[in-house]
């Protein structure tokens, strides 16, 4: 939900998007494909950003949020993937593990 509950988002594990609702138009604002098996969805106290878990992709999506604050930014548009298992740190041809990794992304906390 956004801070000033006009806004909400979804992520939609059956069709690999998330949703970005908005209540005082009553209307879907954007449909953005996100990864595979999206299930967790968090929004920034700002509502300028949300972020979506994409538990079999393990990656986390950053879209633009409802409140267009961040300049050249449509709300429900993917800004980027963040890829937690190949961040440098994990080698998927020999398996050989460097540093920090991450995988399977089930909750999505955010803070500013």
């Amino acid at each position: 939900m956004g801070f000033d509950l006009k806004s909400m988002t979804t992520p939609n594990s059956n069709t690999n998007d998330s949703t970005l609702y908005d209540f005082n138009l009553d209307t879907v604002l954007a449909k953005e494909a996100t990864g595979a098996l999206p299930i967790a969805a968090a929004m920034m106290p700002d509502s300028s950003k949300y972020y979506v878990s994409n538990y079999l992709g393990h990656t986390t999506s950053v879209m633009c949020g409802p409140v267009n604050i961040i300049p050249g930014c449509v709300p429900g548009k993917k800004i980027k993937d963040i890829d937690l298992l190949l961040n440098g740190n994990y080698d998927p041809v020999g398996g050989a593990i460097t540093g920090p990794i991450g995988a399977l992304p089930i909750q999505t906390p955010v803070s500013p």
